[in-house]
């Protein structure tokens, strides 16, 4: 953390707090990704089907591409919230 802290002195607080977060959650989100790989989240989780089998449990893949579409619209607007926000920030000195 010494090294972050010296690496962020000179750049905004919202930078600075965003790259420390990333910092700390490295190593749990890689670990995170590796058990999502293997397809075991949690002791005794079943292993996630393929996309082929999962698709074959729909009877309407248009609901699926739907619910999905609306799933992705959300995040956009979570990304376009958090960008708004630091620019509001870089904007009024509160960076």
């Amino acid at each position: 953390m010494k090294k972050l802290d010296e690496w962020t002195k000179d750049k905004s607080i919202a930078f600075a707090i965003f790259a420390q977060q990333i910092a700390v959650s490295a190593e749990s989100c890689s670990e995170f990704l590796k058990l999502l790989k293997v397809g075991e989240l949690f002791e005794g989780y079943h292993k996630l089907p393929s996309s082929e089998e999962w698709l074959r449990l729909y009877k309407n893949h248009r609901l699926l591409y739907e619910y999905l579409i609306k799933l992705l619209k959300s995040l956009v607007g979570l990304l376009k919230l958090g960008l708004n926000w630091l620019k509001f920030c870089h904007s009024t000195g509160k960076t």
